[in-house]
């Protein structure tokens, strides 16, 4: 069940990046040449592939008594760190405030503060992701759904924190991404 869940939470933060990205391209069909639309940079990154994979066939290797038969693991393509080896976590699921406010990373993180700001008003103030965080290539892994706590329950896991969730109107701080695209 908690593997379904991580692949689930996965899935939705996929579809929600995705809704920025038409979203972008939705305002570039529709601006001018010298719209400023055109001329930001969005970043390069998007949520790594994954899935589960459950184990049907028995392979009792040298202990004949074992077997893997029956379990089920996540997969998700390789994801190496960054240039130097390190994970960078640029928004946590507990604060709208990006993580990394300055150097080359810093618009990374304003590319993703912008995507919630995006998301939870495309959904009407019900869900955005959060907890991004990048390995090399710019994959994007372990995303928390962070949803309104007016739906209740834990629809993605433990990791929705509610304070957060009512916080993020206050918190956010709009970037050069919010303004360009409207928000």
């Amino acid at each position: 069940r908690h593997l379904a869940s991580e692949v689930t939470s996965l899935m939705w933060a996929m579809s929600m990046q995705d809704l920025v990205h038409e979203e972008i391209a939705k305002q570039r069909s529709e601006a001018g040449p010298g719209d400023p639309v055109h001329t930001i940079i969005i970043p390069k990154v998007r949520f790594v592939h994954s899935g589960l994979f459950r184990v049907t066939q028995a392979n009792p290797g040298k202990d004949k008594k074992k077997t893997r038969s029956g379990f089920t693991y996540l997969v998700e393509e390789l994801i190496g760190g960054t240039g130097d080896g390190l994970f960078i976590k640029y928004l946590h699921n507990s604060s709208a405030v990006p993580r990394v406010l300055s150097g080359k990373d810093a618009n990374i993180a304003a590319f993703l503060s912008f995507s919630q700001h995006l998301q939870f008003d495309k959904t009407g103030g019900l869900v955005y992701i959060s907890d991004y965080q990048v390995g090399a290539g710019g994959l994007l892994t372990d995303p928390q759904v962070m949803t309104n706590p007016y739906l209740q329950g834990e629809l993605f896991g433990g990791g929705n924190v509610a304070a957060a969730f009512e916080a993020f109107a206050s918190e956010h701080t709009c970037n050069e991404y919010c303004v360009t695209f409207g928000l």
